[in-house]
């Protein structure tokens, strides 16, 4: 249902039947609250990554006007390109430009190995999780991660406080990625337990350095590494891709009056979560 249309049905409901239970016009479901004291933020939000999908993606339904929201792939690329701790970000914290990466397995599945790292970043060793792992995690909770809270790491801190929102806490590490792909490209990768990896100016010129086999009595070292992900991870700057839900204070702010070089626009306050 488009925007506009439940926000109409809502008013017409206030006006007309403001003593009766809401009944919500998507599924015809009589909601607990009565209309007369009902507030729109409590049954819908406005999805602006669904929004901005539809728009990118219109081109390719090909006249059906299909829209389908491909979910799962559309919360990786969010956290790609926007929440993330950025290879730019992550190489200005090192001493020098070799790191060590020992963290090679999921958090959440001690036997998946990474392909998609996250850095649960207040985690104290800062463990990592994969996207794969990550997704199956809330769709255990229906997505639900405000209300039943997340917990992908069992050391004290995390466990004690389940993760409540994305933005601040777990976030896309950019540079790792970089490395895997460079590391998976190594023959017998899947028998390494570690690798040191050298960072370049540009992403085509980096390289392995150094790995380490499981069990292997005799290691070729070329160089000893100097720094480690987890001292990194700590000292590095996180961009955040996602929107915490706003309350109603933020939202007037937010869909308030503004100006833009001399012309005021007026913009609906609608007062949704985001």
């Amino acid at each position: 249902m488009d925007m506009r249309s439940y926000i109409a049905d809502f008013i017409y409901q206030k006006k007309m039947f403001a003593n009766k239970n809401f009944i919500c016009p998507l599924c015809n479901a009589q909601q607990q609250q009565k209309v007369a004291i009902a507030s729109i933020q409590n049954f819908i939000y406005l999805d602006s990554n669904m929004l901005s999908y539809m728009f990118k993606d219109l081109f390719y339904t090909q006249g059906t006007k299909i829209f389908k929201y491909k979910d799962e792939s559309y919360m990786r690329q969010k956290f790609m390109d926007r929440q993330k701790i950025r290879r730019e970000d992550y190489i200005a914290t090192q001493k020098d430009s070799q790191t060590e990466f020992t963290n090679l397995y999921c958090v959440v599945n001690q036997n998946l190995r990474i392909k998609e790292p996250l850095v649960l970043s207040n985690c104290p060793q800062k463990h990592i999780v994969d996207f794969k792992s990550f997704y199956e995690e809330l769709k255990k909770i229906d997505f639900d991660i405000e209300t039943k809270g997340l917990i992908l790491c069992r050391c004290h801190t995390c466990n004690a406080k389940p993760i409540k929102t994305i933005t601040s806490n777990i976030h896309f590490h950019e540079a790792f990625y970089e490395a895997l792909n460079k590391f998976c490209k190594i023959e017998n990768y899947t028998q390494m337990k570690s690798f040191t990896y050298q960072f370049q100016n540009k992403v085509e010129d980096g390289y392995i350095v150094r790995s380490v086999i499981f069990n292997h009595p005799k290691i070729k070292i070329v160089k000893q590494p100097k720094q480690g992900d987890i001292q990194n991870l700590r000292n590095a700057k996180t961009n955040e891709g996602f929107v915490d839900l706003m309350n109603d204070e933020e939202y007037q702010k937010f869909f308030g009056t503004t100006q833009i070089q001399g012309i005021q626009v007026y913009l609906k306050r609608y007062q949704f979560k985001h």
